[in-house]
C-alpha cells in the first residue's frame, strides 16, 4: 500500500510508492520530467507530455505528483537521489 508524505506547505501531499512496480513508475515519471525540463524548459513542459514520455497515464502522474511544481521540487529535493533515480530508469529502458 502507498503512503502520502506529510504536507508541510498547504498543498496536497505526494504519494509514497511502496511496491516495486510503483517505485519504477515514479522513477520513470521523474526521469521523464527531468529529460523534458532539460530539453524544453520548465514552463514549456506539460504534465501530459511528462506522462506520455514515461509511457504512463496522466492519472498515474497526478497520483504521485499533484502538480508540475511538486514533481520539480522532488527532483530538486535530493540531487543525488534524483540522479540515481533518473540513471536507474534510463538503465532499465
Amino acid at each position: 500500500m502507498s503512503e502520502r508524505k506529510k504536507n508541510t506547505n498547504g498543498k496536497r501531499s505526494i504519494k509514497e510508492p511502496k511496491r516495486l512496480g510503483s517505485q519504477k513508475r515514479v522513477a520513470d515519471l521523474l526521469a521523464s520530467g527531468a529529460r523534458l525540463f532539460a530539453v524544453k524548459g520548465f514552463e514549456a513542459v506539460t504534465m501530459t507530455e511528462i506522462a506520455a514520455n514515461a509511457n504512463a497515464s496522466i492519472g498515474s502522474l497526478y497520483q504521485y505528483f499533484p502538480s508540475k511544481e511538486q514533481l520539480a521540487a522532488t527532483l530538486h529535493a535530493s540531487p543525488i537521489d534524483s540522479l540515481l533515480t533518473v540513471f536507474g530508469a534510463l538503465n532499465s529502458s
